[in-house]
Protein backbone atom coordinates (compact mmCIF):
# COMPACT_ATOMS: atom_id res chain seq x y z
CA UNK A 1 0.00 0.00 0.00
CA UNK A 2 0.97 3.08 -1.16
CA UNK A 3 0.16 6.83 -0.65
CA UNK A 4 0.22 9.32 -3.99
CA UNK A 5 3.81 10.28 -2.44
CA UNK A 6 4.89 6.73 -2.93
CA UNK A 7 5.73 6.26 0.57
CA UNK A 8 4.47 2.99 2.44
CA UNK A 9 1.27 2.84 4.67
CA UNK A 10 1.38 0.37 7.57
CA UNK A 11 -1.46 -2.17 7.37
CA UNK A 12 -3.02 -4.51 9.98
CA UNK A 13 -2.43 -7.58 6.93
CA UNK A 14 0.89 -9.30 6.61
CA UNK A 15 3.21 -8.33 3.76
CA UNK A 16 6.12 -9.47 2.38
CA UNK A 17 9.01 -7.32 2.42
CA UNK A 18 12.48 -7.14 1.69
CA UNK A 19 15.95 -5.83 1.39
CA UNK A 20 16.70 -4.93 -2.17
CA UNK A 21 19.81 -3.01 -2.75
CA UNK A 22 22.73 -3.23 -5.34
CA UNK A 23 26.23 -5.39 -4.32
CA UNK A 24 24.00 -7.13 -1.16
CA UNK A 25 23.72 -11.00 -2.34
CA UNK A 26 22.38 -12.29 0.84
CA UNK A 27 19.51 -10.04 2.03
CA UNK A 28 17.01 -10.28 4.10
CA UNK A 29 13.33 -10.09 4.02
CA UNK A 30 10.25 -12.15 4.74
CA UNK A 31 6.43 -12.02 5.81
CA UNK A 32 5.78 -9.15 8.08
CA UNK A 33 3.33 -7.98 10.55
CA UNK A 34 2.89 -5.04 12.49
CA UNK A 35 2.94 -5.20 16.64
CA UNK A 36 2.70 -2.82 19.62
CA UNK A 37 5.82 -3.22 21.89
CA UNK A 38 4.63 -4.74 25.35
CA UNK A 39 8.10 -5.47 26.98
CA UNK A 40 7.89 -2.54 29.36
CA UNK A 41 10.96 -1.63 27.37
CA UNK A 42 13.31 -1.22 24.23
CA UNK A 43 12.83 -3.67 21.54
CA UNK A 44 15.80 -4.13 19.12
CA UNK A 45 16.35 -5.17 15.35
CA UNK A 46 17.16 -8.83 15.70
CA UNK A 47 15.35 -9.34 19.18
CA UNK A 48 13.37 -12.60 19.05
CA UNK A 49 9.61 -12.06 20.03
CA UNK A 50 6.77 -13.98 21.00
CA UNK A 51 3.17 -13.19 20.85
CA UNK A 52 1.97 -12.21 24.26
CA UNK A 53 -1.47 -12.51 25.71
CA UNK A 54 -2.03 -8.88 25.25
CA UNK A 55 -1.71 -9.02 21.15
CA UNK A 56 1.61 -7.20 21.41
CA UNK A 57 4.66 -8.71 21.49
CA UNK A 58 7.23 -8.66 24.38
CA UNK A 59 10.59 -11.00 25.20
CA UNK A 60 11.92 -13.01 28.22
CA UNK A 61 14.11 -15.39 29.42
CA UNK A 62 11.68 -17.74 30.10
CA UNK A 63 11.47 -20.46 26.98
CA UNK A 64 8.04 -21.48 27.08
CA UNK A 65 7.14 -18.03 26.54
CA UNK A 66 8.48 -19.28 22.43
CA UNK A 67 6.30 -22.04 22.58
CA UNK A 68 3.62 -19.58 20.92
CA UNK A 69 4.21 -17.77 17.74
CA UNK A 70 7.38 -16.16 17.49
CA UNK A 71 9.41 -13.48 15.29
CA UNK A 72 12.27 -11.33 15.38
CA UNK A 73 11.79 -7.22 14.91
CA UNK A 74 12.81 -5.65 12.03
CA UNK A 75 11.76 -2.17 12.10
CA UNK A 76 9.92 -0.05 13.69
CA UNK A 77 8.96 3.83 15.19
CA UNK A 78 12.48 4.92 16.56
CA UNK A 79 14.13 4.23 13.25
CA UNK A 80 11.84 3.65 10.31
CA UNK A 81 8.59 1.90 10.01
CA UNK A 82 8.08 1.13 6.84
CA UNK A 83 11.48 -0.31 6.47
CA UNK A 84 13.68 -3.48 6.82
CA UNK A 85 16.80 -2.28 8.36
CA UNK A 86 20.12 -4.71 6.20
CA UNK A 87 22.87 -3.47 8.30
CA UNK A 88 21.10 -2.30 11.95
CA UNK A 89 20.79 -5.59 14.43
CA UNK A 90 21.20 -4.08 17.59
CA UNK A 91 19.98 -0.56 17.56
CA UNK A 92 16.43 0.59 18.72
CA UNK A 93 13.69 -0.24 16.92
CA UNK A 94 10.51 0.46 19.42
CA UNK A 95 10.17 2.03 22.91
CA UNK A 96 7.32 0.83 24.84
CA UNK A 97 4.16 0.99 23.40
CA UNK A 98 5.30 1.88 19.92
CA UNK A 99 4.89 0.08 16.57
CA UNK A 100 6.98 -2.76 15.52
CA UNK A 101 8.11 -4.61 12.54
CA UNK A 102 8.21 -8.38 12.77
CA UNK A 103 8.95 -11.16 10.38
CA UNK A 104 7.14 -14.00 11.51
CA UNK A 105 8.60 -15.99 7.86
CA UNK A 106 11.48 -15.18 6.49
CA UNK A 107 15.57 -14.77 6.47
CA UNK A 108 16.31 -12.45 9.35
CA UNK A 109 19.38 -11.30 11.28
CA UNK A 110 18.90 -12.27 15.05
CA UNK A 111 20.92 -11.92 18.53
CA UNK A 112 22.82 -15.09 18.77
CA UNK A 113 24.23 -16.00 22.46
CA UNK A 114 27.91 -17.55 21.71
CA UNK A 115 28.35 -19.19 18.33
CA UNK A 116 26.01 -21.02 15.92
CA UNK A 117 27.40 -22.71 12.87
CA UNK A 118 25.89 -22.86 9.51
CA UNK A 119 22.95 -25.34 9.64
CA UNK A 120 22.63 -25.54 13.62
CA UNK A 121 19.34 -25.09 15.25
CA UNK A 122 18.50 -22.52 16.99
CA UNK A 123 15.48 -21.40 20.18
CA UNK A 124 15.09 -19.02 22.43
CA UNK A 125 17.93 -17.82 24.93
CA UNK A 126 16.82 -19.15 28.80
CA UNK A 127 19.50 -15.99 29.98
CA UNK A 128 19.40 -13.13 27.28
CA UNK A 129 15.99 -12.21 26.34
CA UNK A 130 15.32 -11.71 22.56
CA UNK A 131 18.51 -14.05 22.12
CA UNK A 132 18.95 -17.42 20.25
CA UNK A 133 21.02 -20.01 21.56
CA UNK A 134 21.74 -23.52 19.83
CA UNK A 135 21.63 -26.08 20.59
CA UNK A 136 17.81 -25.17 21.06
CA UNK A 137 16.09 -26.37 23.93
CA UNK A 138 12.65 -24.75 23.58
CA UNK A 139 9.99 -22.80 21.79
CA UNK A 140 10.00 -22.48 17.95
CA UNK A 141 12.97 -23.40 16.24
CA UNK A 142 14.89 -21.87 13.37
CA UNK A 143 18.16 -22.83 10.97
CA UNK A 144 21.36 -20.99 10.99
CA UNK A 145 21.24 -19.35 7.04
CA UNK A 146 24.73 -17.76 7.51
CA UNK A 147 26.53 -14.93 9.41
CA UNK A 148 25.89 -11.44 10.65
CA UNK A 149 27.30 -8.44 12.39
CA UNK A 150 29.32 -9.08 15.12
CA UNK A 151 26.79 -11.01 18.17
CA UNK A 152 23.87 -11.77 15.15
CA UNK A 153 23.35 -14.90 12.72
CA UNK A 154 20.88 -14.91 9.59
CA UNK A 155 18.41 -17.28 10.67
CA UNK A 156 15.59 -19.16 8.35
CA UNK A 157 11.78 -18.91 10.27
CA UNK A 158 9.53 -21.51 9.20
CA UNK A 159 6.40 -20.30 8.14
CA UNK A 160 4.10 -21.18 11.27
Amino acid sequence: MTDQAGARKPTNLPWIRTVEEDLIVDSFGGIVSEYTNKTGGTLLIGDQVFLASDFGVDKSTTQADYDTATGVVMGGEQIDMYEVAPYSPGIIAALDGELVMVAWAGKVPVAVEGAAAAGSIVGASAATAGAVVTPAVAGRTAIVAGPAPTGFVTIILPYL
